[in-house]
């Protein structure tokens, strides 16, 4: 996936579904690439998991609206990389719509 999404340091990469297998090692290899990690999950209970793993920052996308929550931590620039795992209506259209210029889904 590193490749796939051409991941470079210094991106900002945000991981839908961060708290699950898959998510957290994605954000775990995101961060080997010295990218910024903003996990996204609805299991608050994840998060301690998802920032020991190396998660920058953390999203509540129970209690958030992610889009929104992204762009600010963003300065309004939007995320380099967004990687869904959940895969539904909901997250990709967030994802898309946080990304900034020439971002990657």
């Amino acid at each position: 996936m590193l490749r796939r999404a051409r991941i470079q340091a210094g991106e900002t990469v945000a991981v839908f579904g961060a708290g699950g297998g898959l998510g957290i090692h994605q954000l775990m290899m995101a961060k080997w690439a010295k990218a910024r990690v903003i996990a996204v999950d609805i299991a608050k209970d994840k998060f301690d998991a998802c920032r020991q793993a190396g998660a920058d920052e953390t999203i509540d996308a129970s209690s958030y609206d992610v889009t929104e929550a992204l762009l600010d931590l963003t300065n309004g620039e939007g995320v380099d990389v967004a990687i869904d795992y959940v895969s539904s209506a909901r997250t990709l259209e967030a994802a898309a719509r946080a990304l900034g210029r020439h971002g990657r889904l």
